[in-house]
């Protein structure tokens, strides 16, 4: 059994299916390439979802303010919709599960355009324990310290974040813990992993996980195949210091 390449294996299928269309292509179109990166990623995600979880693209209505469009909307079927044709839906807050922004690319400027939208459409869904995403496919530099700072810059909300969890290519994983992986200490910090080829996967494990109920926590060594992720960690930085300069 090597479930460290059977993770991997998933993260080659979703950047082989990603440029398929280009091939077919004289001149790449921009809106259509985003469009399928996101339905592969959709594609992905929904293989492993129980029955009663759905994914779509779509907005989140809550009576008064409607969300920008979410690129990767997770929602429970047992909740009502307030519409729904094909992959669209506009669902009220309570029944969203995951908000996922899609990217082919992010730089660090990019960042504070793409995570100030994310901001603004989880302050829809702050009474509920959700999974609030960046999904880029790719990073165009290699890690420094400005890049960590940057993100802990935009989410810091108070001395905690909204959005939990960053993947910046196939090697990079960022996330966001309100207690301490090691010793369950509360905190509220971004981890920043490097994580060869085994970013997307848990990315999608993470995701998994937060609409689990707990069944993948207790089989953890089946979805999480490093022996610990910590040692993988190339930086860290805290909210709360940054909250109380």
């Amino acid at each position: 059994m090597d479930l460290i390449n059977y993770y991997k294996s998933i993260g080659e299928e979703i950047c082989s299916s990603k440029n398929r269309i280009r091939f077919l292509m004289n001149d790449p179109h921009y809106l259509t390439d985003g469009e399928l990166k996101e339905s592969v990623l959709r594609h992905v995600i929904r293989r492993y979802m129980p029955e009663h979880i759905k994914i779509a693209r779509g907005f989140i209505h809550n009576g008064e303010v409607c969300s920008s469009q979410v690129d990767i909307l997770v929602y429970d079927s047992r909740y009502p919709v307030l519409f729904k044709d094909g992959d669209l839906v506009f669902v009220t807050p309570d029944s969203v599960r995951a908000v996922i922004e899609v990217k082919s690319k992010q730089n660090i400027t990019d960042l504070r355009v793409t995570l100030l939208k994310l901001n603004q459409i989880a302050e829809l869904v702050t009474d509920i324990n959700c999974f609030i995403g960046l999904f880029s496919y790719d990073y165009e530099r290699e890690y420094c310290r400005d890049l960590i700072e940057r993100v802990s810059e935009i989410t810091n909300v108070g001395g905690k974040s909204y959005i939990n969890h960053l993947v910046l290519g196939k090697n990079y994983f960022m996330k966001y813990w309100t207690n301490d992986p090691v010793t369950n200490e509360e905190c509220s910090k971004w981890h920043f992993y490097k994580l060869k080829d085994l970013s997307y996967a848990y990315f999608i494990n993470n995701l998994l996980d937060y609409i689990s109920n707990g069944t993948v926590s207790i089989n953890h060594r089946a979805w999480f195949p490093l022996d610990s992720k910590e040692r993988f960690k190339l930086d860290e930085i805290s909210l709360e210091d940054e909250h109380r300069l």
